[in-house]
């Protein structure tokens, strides 16, 4: 199994830690229906990216900012939005990371983070980054860099779980290594991060001193 020694761990949280691609997916089917966008066209770009970076790709006549606002709060009245899993292999990871050496970096609202950690029952980590705690989301580096502040660490130095080629992209500008899960995009999508794996069932973590030594299957066929 390739193996890799690194200081600390971020991971994204949609897609990566929690399964919530059906309940944005819903989200997005009504605000396009609304504002006659292409869905199809929102489904190819959103994975990875906070609601505002998604509207100025799609819809860069509308006023960004403003529907994001307005998606994020009809995301959060949501009732069905309790509809999130915790991924395959996701509480088995968090276990096994000492707690300040992970934090999570997602494009998602803090009020969302914590009620979908919650409900899957990932315990909320002692650095949490979301789109609220940044001026420019991901694909720019802002979060991650972020998130390896809080963890006293550089981004050099540790390791991003991503499953979207946004949040590689925003990695890979802050320097860290990337380690992607095939959980909502194929291998030839993730093309961009350094290593690829088929879940969170197929990574190890171990610590070893001040660090961790992260082992990982390749995908399978």
């Amino acid at each position: 199994m390739p193996e890799l020694h690194v200081a600390a761990i971020i991971s994204d949280m949609d897609g990566v830690l929690i399964d919530t691609g059906g309940i944005y997916d819903r989200h997005w089917e009504s605000w396009a229906a609304e504002n006659g966008v292409s869905h199809e066209h929102i489904a190819t770009v959103h994975f990875g990216r906070p609601a505002v970076e998604t509207i100025r790709l799609v819809a860069p006549h509308l006023d960004a900012p403003a529907e994001a606002r307005r998606f994020n709060e009809a995301l959060a009245g949501d009732p069905r939005a309790d509809g999130a899993l915790a991924m395959p292999g996701a509480l088995d990871l968090v276990r096994s990371v000492p707690s300040d050496r992970w934090a999570i970096a997602t494009s998602a609202p803090r009020v969302m983070a914590l009620r979908w950690l919650a409900h899957v029952g990932i315990p909320e980590p002692a650095f949490l980054v979301t789109i609220d705690d940044v001026s420019r989301g991901k694909p720019a580096p802002d979060p991650y860099l972020r998130a390896a502040e809080l963890l006293g660490q550089e981004a050099r130095q540790c390791l991003v779980i991503e499953d979207a080629p946004a949040g590689i992209t925003a990695a890979r500008a802050a320097g860290a290594k990337v380690l992607a899960v095939m959980s909502t995009h194929a291998a030839a999508d993730l093309k961009d991060a350094d290593h690829v794996t088929g879940d969170l069932e197929d990574v190890s973590v171990v610590v070893e001193g001040d660090g961790l030594l992260v082992s990982w299957r390749s995908p399978r066929p």
